[in-house]
């Protein structure tokens, strides 16, 4: 129900709408105004305030609002405000991270909380706050004082970045010695980066300076940027551990402080750490001060050593990977990807051969215009320039880098067809590139029609690129009709069109030209005029040109323009089809205008059909609909069919089923499969006139009632609560309430209905499957109404949601908290996505890394488990790498192939991780599954680790 203003709130009290004074009040606090909240309290009495009411509140994210509405209940009920209180309320209360918790946590405990209240969880989440130390100082007041001092909330108060220090000074004062100081606590407080130091000071000295140093310790705090050295001082003079590469790479993974972390760590660590190719990867992506720093503290082998296998650099000269090169080639230009690739060919051997895909991915990076003329200074004598990256660079870059490559490129070399291809798919530069190319080899070259086609698309460049063309062939070009097509595509077709029909072979007409210039979003109509000037009598207005133009991304006002224009030129004798009024019911804006357009040159009433019909109903974005200028011209409701109803239904067009039913409502009967679409997909105010033309034949089954609780609209238990009216008999299934706990839009509000209406059908209808519905999407409202209940939940349920949050959202101390709970960490959804086909896709490669090691460490997951489309963490690993700055290396990819992920599994179109990788370009990731695959023995297809430059745009 939504109340958007006051006078809609007036209605709904003066009128039965079937709610209690208290259900009207949950709903208005869930989706109004702090303005309609108090009207609704003045203007009606027997109101209690309940504890759903709070959390509803709570749920805010405006702190002005959540205030405000605090304020307004308490004064209006203030026993019943206080009395409804709960754990969940407080919880609740302290978990809006707002800058300022203090006024509505204050509210709360005016008359003082039970213990019982504030549990271990309330704490713990308020120790995290900004104002934490405030929040916990009313805690303890209202409570007599009293609080559990636990691991749990000592590692909340230690990883608090804003008052972390005031917070753990109130526990020691609480808990003395007893205060847990555990291994949990001081990793927390060793990556907290504002005031981890200080933190770790005061915890040495309550726990007498004595400290275990682990090397999860020494990792957490060398991922700390800020405050990490200082940190590692600390811990380096109370333990020694073995300096491990997980140390070196969570160090790399900061953004600051990455060298004095690192400078630390190397200082009097025992054992010799060998220097990994996954590290020098990582100091890759942290940029050329840590690289240089790793390759000179160590001492190198003199064969590479491939990523996820236990070799190292040992003596001698460091050979330098392809792999490696690669990863500079792409690395991000804030990381100076130049000075990173001239440090490792430095380092390399003398007689290094740059591979040809080093050189394509160089090309195409963001700092093409540096590497490639570093790559050339240094290895040019051993540099074989290859077709591919000629391709690749007229298609991307400038013409000076272009011809920097053409001229180094061997003798032989020819400028090919898939070279002039990529010159004239080039937007900024491919009139600079062809010039050149002409210049470099005046007599080698052939325009041929696949080239001009290309080049008349190109916008940017055109009239001159398509001028230097013909010019150049002018003595055997000749001009076709898909040259025609492309130049009445083009923005700026006009002048394209004017040369090439002033051309000594002009092109004969043919409708598709007209079609092709109707489409174009900018200058259409001057093509089709100068066509028609051209040409004259055998331009003809088409359908399909009709239908093109309505189908155009152009303005409102544009599209009217062209339509009307095409219609002045349409044959008086000619009709104008059906696709053609179809195309116009399903315009996006105003509609109808373009029907009357239609109809008013074709001097007849349109036919409306059932097909026509079905476009118009599937079109929820025109206003006014389609069917305020169909209906009237629908001589009865014979072509108003099930399918029609059903297309209006699945779309969740209100306002056509409304129209419908306001003028055949009397003759038209309901089916069911109509009725649960519009029970899914549609609101009340449409749902129940519906129910007034039920067929004979229709009832309302359970399946009915599951699409109901499914809607996700304002109004979805209004919708289900009627049908549940209508039906008489109640037959509330498992398969009902588990769509409820799915739905993660209004699924609380209808589980709640449902529970206050049919208590023990409701409580025998839970089943394990409604549970992982709602931990699986982390509906927490659902889960917090079934633990409320007694329904079966358990804080195992709880727990698995916070992984597939913590998962989802990259939060590494949740993900570790409920792993360490021993939570089986491998539950899938219904889509089949477990927690770690999550991980895999998340932004931050250091938490995202961190995530999925941890999962796979647990030996309980499938590394290689597939969803409903085949898929697995690896092909989601492939898909999002590279997608942000911070995805761009590959350390995610390897640590799914060191725990055995499969690279021949394909999903349900046949396509594997490998083809995926080969089909985006990714050319980093291509080569660690072509190398992955060949050290476990396996047979990989040539034709799919080719890397290959796509030729079409």
């Amino acid at each position: 129900m939504n109340y958007r203003n006051l006078s809609c709130m007036d209605l709904l009290i003066n009128v039965d709408c079937g709610r209690t004074p208290t259900e009207l009040l949950v709903h208005a606090v869930a989706r109004c105004s702090k303005e309609v909240v108090a009207h609704l309290l003045q203007s009606i009495t027997g109101i209690e305030i309940t504890d759903e009411i709070l959390l509803r509140v709570l749920e805010k994210a405006s702190v002005e609002y959540l205030l405000t509405m605090l304020k307004l209940l308490h004064d209006y009920d203030c026993d019943g405000f206080h009395s409804h209180i709960t754990s969940e309320v407080m919880l609740a209360a302290v978990s809006n991270h707002f800058d300022c918790n203090v006024e509505h946590v204050e509210l709360l405990c005016k008359r003082g909380l039970g213990a019982h209240l504030v549990t271990e969880q309330v704490f713990a989440a308020a120790a995290k706050l900004p104002d934490g130390q405030f929040v916990i100082k009313i805690l303890l007041n209202a409570t007599g004082g009293r609080m559990p001092v636990t691991e749990t909330i000592v590692t909340a108060a230690a990883g608090n970045s804003v008052q972390g220090i005031a917070i753990i000074e109130i526990l020691l004062g609480y808990a003395g010695s007893e205060m847990p100081l555990t291994e949990a606590v001081f990793i927390a407080a060793a990556g907290n980066e504002t005031q981890g130091k200080e933190i770790i000071d005061v915890l040495l000295k309550a726990a007498g300076g004595s400290i275990s140093v682990t090397p999860d310790l020494v990792a957490a705090a060398s991922r700390n940027g800020k405050q990490g050295s200082q940190i590692l001082e600390t811990l380096r003079d109370r333990g020694v551990v073995a300096l491990t590469q997980e140390m070196i790479l969570e160090a790399c993974w900061n953004s600051v402080g990455v060298r004095n972390n690192l400078e630390i760590l190397y200082r009097k660590r025992p054992g010799k750490l060998r220097l990994t190719e996954l590290m020098v990867m990582a100091a890759i992506a942290s940029g050329p001060e840590i690289l240089r720093f790793l390759l000179n503290r160590h001492r190198y082998s003199d064969e590479a050593i491939p990523l996820g296998t236990s070799g190292e650099f040992a003596h001698g000269d460091c050979k330098i990977t392809e792999f490696l090169l690669l990863a500079a080639s792409q690395n991000n230009p804030e990381r100076d990807p130049v000075t990173v690739m001239e440090i490792l060919l430095d380092h390399g051997e003398p007689g290094i051969i740059i591979p040809n895909a080093v050189l394509v991915v160089a090309v195409r990076s963001e700092s093409a215009n540096n590497l490639i003329p570093l790559l050339l200074d240094h290895k040019g004598s051993l540099l074989r320039i290859s077709e591919l990256a000629l391709i690749s660079s007229a298609r991307h870059q400038s013409c000076e880098l272009f011809m920097l490559l053409l001229n180094r490129a061997a003798d032989g070399m020819e400028v090919t067809e898939d070279i002039l291809l990529a010159a004239a798919d080039n937007t900024h530069y491919g009139t600079e590139i062809m010039e050149a190319i002409i210049r470099h080899s005046p007599h080698q070259l052939h325009i041929t029609e696949t080239v001009l086609v290309a080049a008349a698309m190109n916008n940017n460049q055109n009239p001159r690129l398509m001028t230097t063309l013909l010019q150049y062939g002018r003595g055997y070009i000749q001009i076709t009709e898909s040259m025609a097509l492309a130049a009445a595509r083009c923005t700026k077709g006009t002048e394209l069109m004017e040369m090439l029909l002033k051309w000594k072979n002009p092109v004969q007409y043919s409708d598709r030209m007209l079609e092709s210039a109707a489409g174009n979003c900018l200058g259409g109509k001057q093509i089709v005029q100068l066509l028609i000037d051209h040409f004259g009598p055998r331009v003809r207005i088409t359908n399909a040109a009709l239908k093109v133009t309505l189908g155009a991304c152009i303005t409102f006002d544009e599209k009217v323009e062209s339509l009307a224009f095409l219609l002045n030129h349409y044959r008086e004798d000619a009709l104008i089809s059906e696709e053609v009024f179809q195309a116009a019911a399903r315009s996006d804006a105003e509609s109808p205008i373009f029907l009357e357009l239609l109809e008013t040159h074709q001097r007849a009433n349109v036919e409306v059909t059932e097909t026509l019909l079905r476009s118009a109903v599937r079109n929820c974005r025109s206003r006014p609909s389609p069917l305020d200028f169909l209906l009237p011209r629908c001589h009865g409701p014979s072509n108003v069919t099930e399918d029609v109803l059903l297309a209006a239904a699945r779309a969740g067009n209100d306002d056509a089923l409304v129209l419908i039913l306001e003028n055949y409502g009397a003759e038209i009967n309901i089916s069911e499969e109509v009725l649960k679409a519009t029970a899914q997909h549609c609101n009340i105010y449409t749902v129940k006139p519906l129910l007034r033309h039920l067929a004979d034949d229709a009832q309302i089954t359970p399946s009915v009632l599951k699409a109901a609780a499914l809607n996700k609209t304002y109004s979805g238990v209004d919708v289900l609560d009627c049908l549940v009216n209508q039906e008489g008999q109640h037959h509330i299934t498992p398969e009902i309430v588990t769509a409820a706990a799915a739905n993660n839009s209004c699924g609380a509000e209808v589980l709640s209905h449902l529970i206050s209406r049919f208590p023990a059908e409701t409580r025998a209808a839970v089943t394990h499957d409604a549970f992982l519905a709602a931990v699986f999407r982390a509906n927490w409202d659902v889960l917090r109404i079934l633990e409320d209940f007694g329904m079966f939940t358990t804080p195992q349920h709880n727990a698995i949601a916070h992984l597939y949050d913590a998962a989802r959202i990259g939060d590494i101390f949740i993900a570790r908290g409920t792993l360490a709970a021993g939570i089986y960490p491998d539950h899938s959804t219904r889509e089949g996505l477990t927690p770690l086909s999550h991980a895999v896709v998340y932004r931050c490669r250091k938490e995202k890394d961190t995530i999925v090691r941890d999962l796979l460490a647990t030996g309980r997951v499938d590394v290689n488990s597939r969803d409903c489309l085949g898929r697995t963490p690896l092909y989601y690993a492939v898909e999002s790498y590279g997608c942000h700055h911070c995805s761009r290396d590959p350390i995610t990819i390897q640590i799914l192939l060191d725990a055995g992920a499969r690279i021949d599994l394909a999903d349900e179109f046949g396509e594997t991780p490998l083809d995926l990788a080969v089909r985006q370009g990714k050319y980093v990731v291509v080569l660690l599954l072509q190398r992955a695959a060949q050290l476990r023995g396996e047979c990989v297809d040539g034709s799919q680790g080719e890397i290959v430059e796509h030729k079409s745009r």
